[in-house]
C-alpha cells in the first residue's frame, strides 16, 4: 500500500512533549479499547474496524496514546490534552474524508470536546482528504478539564468518530480502559520532541472543551505544524479498576 509522505507547514508550531523522564517515580498508564483490540497504532493497543462494515472498502485503527503536554505558542502554562490517533486505509477507488471538527472525544462527568489541536500525515486539516489506495494518521488533542490533568485521574476515555466514505458516512464509538504498566526496572522513557504536520487549531478553544456538549461549528482556519514524537513501545500492563 503506498503511504503518503508527509509535508512542513510554515505556519507557527505547537509542540508535544510526551513519554516521561528517566527515574520518574509514579505509575504509567496506557489505554487499551475495551472491543475490537485487534491491531496496534504506535505500538499501542488499536480497535480495527473494515469499513463500511456491510461492504468493506478499507479499515480504521483507533488508539488513544496517553496524555501529553502541548507547548501552546502565546501560553505561559503547558496544556495538557488527550491524544488520540485514527489511521485510516482507503482500498476504495474514489477518496474519502475525514473532517477533523467531528471526531468527539469524551470524559466520563465531563461532557464532550472537539479537538483543540490537529494534525495529519497527508494534507492540511480540518478536512482531510485519503486518496484511493493511501493511507493516513489523524492525530487528535483534547485540553482536559482541570479536574482531569493526569491519566490517574482518568479511568476511561471514548472517541466518537467519523469517517466519510464514498459510499456512506461510517460513525462508531471507541471506549477505552485505562491500564497501568508493570515496569521489570526502573522506568526509562525520554522526553520526545519532534513534528506532525499540517495541522489546525480550534480558534473557539478553550471555550468549548468538555463543557457537557459540543460547541456550533465555527469557521476554522489552517494553523500550526503540529509537532509530537512517536510514543514508546508499551510494556506489559494489568487492568485498574
Amino acid at each position: 500500500m503506498r503511504i503518503a509522505s508527509l509535508r512542513r507547514s510554515c505556519c507557527f508550531g505547537l509542540v508535544v512533549v510526551v513519554g516521561s523522564l528517566v527515574g520518574c517515580e509514579g505509575p504509567r498508564y496506557l489505554y487499551r479499547p475495551e472491543e475490537n483490540a485487534t491491531a496496534s497504532v504506535a505500538g499501542r493497543p488499536a480497535a480495527f474496524y473494515q469499513i463500511p462494515p456491510e461492504s468493506p472498502r478499507g479499515d480504521v485503527r483507533v488508539a488513544t496514546l496517553g496524555v501529553v503536554r502541548l507547548q501552546v505558542p502565546g501560553q505561559k502554562e503547558d496544556v495538557r490534552a488527550m491524544h488520540a490517533r485514527l489511521v485510516v486505509d482507503n482500498n476504495d477507488e474514489t477518496p474519502w474524508t475525514v473532517d477533523t471538527r467531528e471526531q468527539i472525544g469524551a470524559l466520563q462527568g465531563a461532557g464532550q470536546s472537539r479537538p483543540a489541536f490537529a494534525g495529519s500525515s497527508v494534507g492540511g486539516p480540518p478536512i482531510i482528504t485519503i486518496a484511493p489506495h493511501y493511507s493516513a494518521s489523524v492525530d487528535l488533542y483534547y485540553p482536559l478539564p482541570a479536574s482531569m490533568q493526569e491519566a490517574s485521574e482518568i479511568p476511561r476515555f471514548d472517541v466518537l468518530w467519523h469517517v466519510n466514505t464514498a459510499e456512506r458516512a461510517v460513525a462508531e464509538r471507541t471506549s477505552f480502559e485505562r491500564l497501568r504498566i508493570e515496569y521489570p526496572g526502573p522506568a526509562d522513557w525520554q522526553v520526545g520532541v519532534g513534528w506532525w504536520g499540517p495541522g489546525w487549531y480550534d480558534p473557539f478553544w478553550p471555550s468549548y472543551t468538555f463543557y457537557g456538549g459540543i460547541a456550533l461549528p465555527p469557521a476554522y482556519y489552517p494553523a500550526p505544524v503540529v509537532h509530537a514524537a512517536p510514543p514508546p513501545v508499551a510494556p506489559p500492563a494489568i487492568r485498574v479498576r
